[in-house]
């Protein structure tokens, strides 16, 4: 088995890549945002 090696920056980008968090929202999220997630659980 090969084992990968990452910096500890790679792991941080990847892990928030994995999450959707890397790049920032394309807008603020607004009071029917708040709501939607409210009410399906995101």
């Amino acid at each position: 088995m090969t084992t990968v090696h990452l910096s500890q920056t790679a792991a941080r980008h990847l892990h928030l890549a994995a999450q959707g968090l890397l790049t920032p929202p394309r807008r603020k999220a607004g009071k029917d945002d708040v709501l939607a997630a409210a009410l399906t659980g995101d």
